[in-house]
C-alpha cells in the first residue's frame, strides 16, 4: 500500500493548527490512506510549537521538526525534501484554507498515475468553495497564463498549495526558494523534467 507524506509547515498558527491537523488526520484515516505527517515549525513566536508538540506526542505517525530561523515556507520544505521516504508528497497549509477531502481525491488519482503530478486547481470545475484570499484570485489567473506561456505547458493555478507529486521527483531536486514561491518552483521543475500534470478541482 502506497505511503503518503503530508508536510505541514507553520508559523504562528496557534488559532488554526490543531483544527487543521485534526481535520487532515480524520480524512486520511476515514479513507484508509497510509500516511505520515511532518509538522515543520518555522520558528513560531506564539504557542504553535507547543500545540504541534502535543499533537505529535499523541500520534505515532506525526513528526515535529523545528526550523531554527524564520525563513519561510520553502525553507521548511528544503530541510527535509532529501530525507523523505514514501511514494507521494503533498504540502498542507495550516491556516484552514484547504480541504483535506480534496487531498483524498488527489491521492486516488495519484495512485493510478504514479509518475504524474496531481495539481489541485481552485479555478476549474464546479466545487463550491469559500476563497479566503479573494484579492489574489485575479492575480493568480494572470500569472498562471504567463507561466503557461513561458513554460509551454498550460496550468490554471500556479499558487495552489495542493500539489501531490512522486517522492522520487521531490528527493531529486535542489530546492532554492525560501518563501511562498516554492509552489512555482516545484511546478516549473516538474514540467522541465518532462513529466505530465493532471489538474483536478479543489
Amino acid at each position: 500500500m502506497s505511503l503518503l507524506t503530508v508536510i505541514v509547515p507553520f508559523f504562528n498558527e496557534e488559532k488554526f493548527l490543531k483544527a487543521s491537523v485534526e481535520r487532515l488526520i480524520d480524512q486520511l484515516k476515514k479513507n484508509n490512506i497510509r500516511f505520515e505527517v511532518i509538522l515543520v515549525n518555522d520558528s513560531s513566536t506564539d504557542k504553535s510549537y507547543k500545540i504541534a508538540r502535543e499533537i505529535s506526542l499523541n500520534h505515532k505517525n506525526i513528526t515535529l521538526l523545528n526550523n531554527n530561523k524564520n525563513e519561510g515556507k520553502g525553507s521548511c520544505i528544503k530541510i527535509i525534501n532529501k530525507s523523505i521516504d514514501s511514494d507521494f508528497v503533498i504540502i498542507h497549509d495550516a491556516d484552514l484554507e484547504y480541504y483535506p477531502q480534496d487531498m483524498v481525491e488527489m491521492y486516488n488519482i495519484a495512485i493510478n498515475n504514479p509518475a504524474k503530478m496531481v495539481l489541485g486547481s481552485r479555478v476549474i470545475g464546479e466545487k463550491n468553495r469559500t476563497k479566503k484570499y479573494n484579492f489574489l484570485v485575479f492575480i493568480n489567473l494572470l500569472f498562471a497564463k504567463l507561466f503557461s506561456i513561458l513554460n509551454f505547458y498550460k496550468v490554471t493555478d500556479i499558487s495552489t498549495g495542493y500539489m501531490m507529486f512522486p517522492t522520487e521527483f521531490f528527493r531529486s531536486i535542489d530546492i532554492e526558494s525560501d518563501g511562498f514561491t516554492i509552489e512555482i518552483e516545484l511546478l516549473s521543475k516538474f514540467i522541465k523534467s518532462n513529466c505530465e500534470i493532471i489538474e483536478t478541482p479543489i
